[in-house]
């Protein structure tokens, strides 16, 4: 199970001079995914045409984990404070795609818009939301991304952690 210790047992020899032999415990516990970096940056504030949009993460994510309107999900805000009221269903942009690009050079597919080689998550924007396939000008958004067992997972399964905004009043993080 995700997050519960599972220790094995280890047995090690060693064929030197004198041969050794011993035997330990190990458990393996995954590093929680996290987002590191998003783009465009904080300091994009007053003009990113074309811009994409991306989440950096310390570790790889699980593709089949990315279910757009589900855990991933981006809406057109009413003003640049992106007030939690206003990001209702009538403001998701739906048919947003989202790429998890491994960490390394993959350029495939929407992979090809990364920035940079640390693992990350692409999104792409829907021809029919607007026909260019880009952000819409003078228009914020607020990407929300979930975590927990059926969010967005490492590619080992383990749920994404560090999230830090309350998308309903439940008290719950996304």
């Amino acid at each position: 199970a995700v997050g519960v210790p599972q220790p094995v047992t280890v047995q090690a020899t060693v064929t030197a001079a004198t041969p050794r032999t011993g035997e330990s415990r190990v458990t393996v516990r995954f590093e929680r995914p996290r987002v590191t970096t998003v783009y465009p940056t904080a300091a994009c504030q007053q003009a990113c045409p074309n811009s994409r949009i991306i989440a950096v993460t310390n570790v790889d994510i699980l593709p089949a984990s990315l279910t757009p309107s589900a855990n991933v999900r981006l809406y057109e805000c009413l003003q640049e404070n992106c007030r939690r009221e206003d990001l209702t269903d009538a403001r998701l942009v739906s048919g947003t795609q989202a790429t998890a690009c491994a960490s390394g050079n993959g350029t495939d597919g929407d992979c090809g818009r990364r920035i940079g080689t640390d693992a990350q998550i692409v999104l792409a924007i829907p021809a029919a939301y607007n026909s260019s396939g880009q952000l819409k000008v003078n228009q914020s958004y607020r990407l929300i991304l979930t975590g927990g067992a059926a969010g967005v997972r490492s590619a080992w399964g383990v749920p994404l952690d560090g999230l830090n905004y309350a998308a309903n009043d439940t008290g719950s993080l996304n």
